[in-house]
């Protein structure tokens, strides 16, 4: 498991999103990557009831907390 931070404010060219989501916005990961998008959930505590697919160029790992 892993922990990222959303680096980028964009959005996903062409993508209509559920939820937008701001730059510094953190989100938990089981580590599932496929075609350069990351299976995340949102927040720390990943509860694993809103995992969502975000590009991996968008974010950045950070230290697990």
């Amino acid at each position: 498991m892993g922990f990222y931070r959303k680096t980028s404010s964009s959005t996903l060219n062409g993508a209509k999103p559920l939820t937008m989501h701001a730059k510094g916005s953190t989100f938990t990961s089981l580590g599932v990557e496929v075609n350069g998008y990351l299976y995340v959930d949102k927040g720390l505590e990943g509860n694993g009831e809103q995992y969502f697919w975000l590009p991996v160029n968008l974010l950045k790992p950070v230290g697990n907390k």
